[in-house]
């Protein structure tokens, strides 16, 4: 299975934004990683909430103990508190302590879906407590005294009701619950605003913010503060025990806290750090994916031409470097005639009525394009597109025209299966170019002379790809690029051979085929030994060799090994095609029916009805054997027993008829012919 990492996925999108309130800290990657720069967007009305500074207990109980006095204190004076906590089980037991003290309150932890907005939403009313893990929008505002249109909804549905099924009951109910909201919102802005709670530092400074950001929305008011022990996951990282030391020396007890700025500052210096750290790993995973991304985009690339039907290839240099300019593929006229008669036999098809010329002979011919000028409107448009797609590999949309003429849509089909089949034919004589270029690049090596070339490996390796052996006279070429001339020459005639056997068309359809084949076989391999190569490539460090470099390197000849060895598949799967002969045929269709014919037998033994059992089939054991109650007739117009759902005349019943099984039941008819 393919894989892709975010950042790349990412970047397959011309036009990349967003918008967050916590991104200024990741700023750096965000410009590393997708060259985007941040900027930051002042607050519609000024941030009046007060941020305290980080209190650090010696002890994870004194940091729980600490909290839950100050969330009782709040509580009494009917402020509302939010507590923010990293992971689920620290929420679970905050609840518990306020829970054995017999607290209300409620807890977000990802736990209860459909509930959470709602929760959060009413999380600024007074003497609200509520615990959220890696607290972030939820979608929904904190609003100070209650979300009024919220509270009047879910007073609605207790009540088995719905806004718009009782609109004006709503309004009355809705105008007054924000009168409450706004005399509570008042009494809770007096108290301070919502009070922020958080029970440890996060690795990253953007899930902190986050938090703190629930507080003091549109010019509100607020405080948040945090609170530490000296065994949280950070502090044990990051100088806890030199902390732990330095308090025990100075005798400080545990329930005594340490504030100071400079806490404050030491700890986001250490999350920084980490953020760093995780940046890093992160990149360096990239800068791995970045090798396969590459190939990705290569191997995408050429299966969707093939898909499409399409070919643009680039021009190159004497050298065989790009130039990035693509070259112009010439239409084959002989393509274009041959296709004429076929476009317009299709498109009489889907003419409504359909298009059915003949000749002086009384044979059927293809419409001429003055009889398609006066056809009447396309039918069945999608059906068209798939057949178009199937014959000759090209792909139109005539769903969302608004001119789609029978005489309009043959000239673009025309013009289309004229491109894409020259197109197509181009691409496999580039391929047989590849092919005899890279097979005379092995075997005829410039430090040798030409009488010490493998000539044997080369007589060999066209016949396997071609199926016939060159002329004897390749034997005396001393020039390489002479000699891939002259064997490109034989290959081509060989091409034009199978071509003339076969059918330009039906060749062509093959080869995409087994292009397509080919690639996704030899691109499931590839995936398999990349991963192979990236599990073992770290151990290059311990030779003095970067990783990555050696990763690059040996993932570039892996890619090219693979697109090789694809050229080479395809040119021998498509010479070893052949067509079928009668003989073959007739006997692919006899096998055909009669396996078709044993199914219907099959089916038809299944149904209830008085038929004899077939003669060949195998006795029952005598302790199987079991007398099998009678049937019930089956009359013609009953539905027929096998679920299709239509008449037994008309089903299985028109079969056993065709075979004299089945006796017609006039009485049955006379009714409905009368």
């Amino acid at each position: 299975m393919a894989t892709i990492t975010f950042q790349n996925l990412f970047r397959l999108y011309k036009k990349l934004a967003g918008m967050t309130g916590t991104a200024e800290t990741e700023a750096h990657e965000f410009s590393e990683t997708y060259k985007l720069m941040v900027t930051a967007i002042p607050t519609n009305k000024p941030n009046i909430r007060q941020d305290d500074h980080d209190v650090v207990y010696k002890t994870e109980r004194e940091k729980f103990n600490a909290l839950t006095r100050d969330i009782l204190s709040h509580h009494e004076e009917g402020r509302p508190v939010l507590v923010g906590t990293t992971s689920v089980e620290k929420s679970d037991a905050i609840a518990r302590i306020l829970k054995k003290k017999k607290i209300p309150h409620s807890v977000l932890n990802a736990k209860h879906h459909q509930n959470e907005a709602s929760i959060v939403a009413q999380a600024g009313q007074k003497g609200a407590i509520t615990v959220s893990t890696n607290m972030a929008g939820r979608g929904t505002d904190i609003m100070l005294g209650g979300n009024a249109e919220m509270i009047a909804t879910a007073q609605f549905k207790e009540a088995g009701k719905t806004p718009e099924s009782h609109p004006e009951e709503y309004a009355a109910l809705l105008s007054e619950v924000q009168a409450k909201c706004k005399v509570e919102h008042d009494v809770v802005t007096d108290l301070g605003g919502l009070y922020i709670i958080g029970t440890e530092r996060h690795e990253s400074r953007r899930i902190d913010n986050q938090l703190r950001g629930r507080a003091g929305r549109q010019g509100d008011p607020g405080y948040s503060k945090f609170y530490l022990s000296l065994e949280d996951d950070l502090m044990r990282i990051f100088a806890g025990d030199r902390v732990k030391n330095l308090m025990d020396r100075m005798g400080m007890p545990d329930d005594e806290p340490i504030e100071h700025p400079l806490v404050s500052r030491s700890i986001e210096n250490a999350q920084r750090k980490v953020e760093e750290r995780n940046f890093d790993i992160r990149k360096n995973l990239l800068e791995y994916d970045d090798v396969m991304n590459a190939q990705r985009k290569t191997v995408y690339t050429l299966r969707q031409q093939l898909l499409l039907g399409r070919y643009a290839p680039e021009e190159h240099d004497e050298n065989g470097k790009s130039t990035g300019e693509i070259r112009t593929i010439p239409v084959d006229e002989k393509t274009a005639e041959r296709s004429r008669p076929l476009v317009a036999q299709l498109i009489g098809m889907y003419c409504d009525p359909p298009l059915q010329p003949t000749g002086d002979d009384g044979k059927y011919r293809a419409p001429t394009q003055e009889e398609l000028e006066k056809a009447g409107t396309l039918v069945e448009l999608r059906s068209l597109q798939t057949d178009a797609y199937h014959t000759w590999g090209v792909k139109i949309d005539l769903e969302t025209r608004r001119e789609r003429t029978p005489i309009i849509v043959y000239n673009e089909i025309l013009e289309l299966v004229s491109h894409g089949l020259s197109e197509q034919r181009e691409r496999v004589l580039d391929l047989l170019d590849r092919v005899v270029g890279a097979m005379v690049e092995e075997n005829c090596p410039p430090n040798k002379q030409a009488e010490d070339w493998d000539w044997k490996g080369i007589h060999q390796g066209f016949k396997e790809h071609f199926r016939v052996d060159p002329d004897a006279s390749v034997n005396e070429i001393g020039d390489a690029d002479f000699l891939v001339r002259e064997l490109y020459r034989f290959g081509e005639t060989a091409f034009l051979a199978k071509e003339q056997e076969i059918g330009p068309e039906m060749l062509l359809r093959a080869f995409r085929r087994l292009y397509v084949e080919s690639i996704d076989e030899a691109w499931v391999e590839h995936l398999s030994n990349m991963e192979h190569l990236r599990d073992g490539i770290g151990l290059r460090g311990y030779g003095q060799r970067d990783p990555k470099n050696e990763y690059k390197k040996e993932g570039y000849n892996l890619f090219l090994n693979m697109m090789a060895k694809i050229s080479s598949t395809v040119l021998v799967r498509l010479f070893e095609e052949r067509p079928h002969r009668q003989d073959e045929i007739a006997a692919i269709e006899a096998e055909a029916e009669a396996r078709y014919r044993a199914e219907l037998e099959a089916a038809v033994a299944r149904h209830p009805g008085d038929s004899d059992p077939t003669p060949e089939a195998a006795p029952l054991p005598v302790q199987a054997r079991r007398t099998a109650p009678p049937a019930p007739k089956i009359g013609r117009n009953d539905l027929c027993p096998c679920g299709s759902g239509k008449k037994f005349k008309k089903c299985h019943g028109a079969i056993l008829e065709e075979e004299g099984a089945v006796d017609d039941d006039e009485t049955e008819d006379a009714p409905a012919n009368a």
